[in-house]
């Protein structure tokens, strides 16, 4: 599918094929543990191998500030997202929005269900890539009246774009026209769920930023 991006002010156009949600790729595999007891003590089924890569379709890509979810268990995780499209390298953020009811039971049905929420606008990779280290992640969810910090980290936090490619290459089914979601790192507290999210990812070295806000639109039951 074709997908508009904002780079460097200007529109472009990128060629979107496939795309995969890495997990458990933590950088340190001490958080890495932390993050599988968190999702443990919600009755999350702990994964055999770590990382792990999750396929899923790749219409679920949303730029939309607004999702629909069938119940209240979901929440947001932050994660840089790594696109290759025609011989290009591009980083932006976005949240693997994730079923935890679901979760409970299929991890990869929990990746599929829930839109893979990204920002409207991306940096050229190249002009990051000698600064991962200065590159950080926050997720803010809101709750009664107010913002607060859900999730926050350097994206060093996580494995290199280049380390996810070569460990999950087998599920990536190439590279071109993919979009590589990074896993996601701890959050400050207990998992959350809320109907109002925001993902951040700034470059302190340049002073520049890149944001996705979105709210969470519930269902209703079903008329039987």
């Amino acid at each position: 599918m074709k997908q508009q991006f904002i780079l460097d002010g200007q529109s472009v156009e990128l060629n979107i094929t496939h795309m995969v949600n890495a997990g458990y790729a933590g950088s340190d595999q001490a958080g890495v543990q932390s993050h599988i007891e968190e999702l443990a003590a919600i009755g999350v089924p702990v994964p055999h191998r770590v990382p792990v890569f999750y396929p899923v379709p790749v219409d679920q890509l949303c730029m939309q500030n607004e999702i629909q979810v069938t119940h209240d268990r979901t929440s947001a995780e932050i994660e840089y997202v790594y696109i290759f499209s025609g011989g290009k390298r591009y980083i932006t953020v976005g949240s693997d929005h994730t079923d935890r009811a679901l979760e409970a039971v299929n991890v990869h049905r929990s990746k599929q269900i829930c839109p893979n929420i990204i920002a409207s606008e991306l940096w050229s990779y190249d002009r990051v890539e000698d600064h991962l280290d200065q590159l950080t992640l926050t997720c803010e969810v809101y709750e009664n009246g107010a913002w607060r910090v859900y999730q926050n980290g350097p994206v060093t936090a996580l494995l290199s774009p280049e380390a996810l490619l070569e460990l999950g290459s087998e599920a990536m089914g190439g590279t071109d026209g993919l979009v590589l979601y990074s896993g996601t790192i701890s959050t400050i507290g207990e998992i959350s769920y809320a109907n109002r999210w925001r993902v951040t990812l700034a470059d302190q070295k340049q002073g520049s930023q890149i944001t996705a806000e979105y709210t969470v639109q519930q269902l209703p039951g079903a008329i039987e």
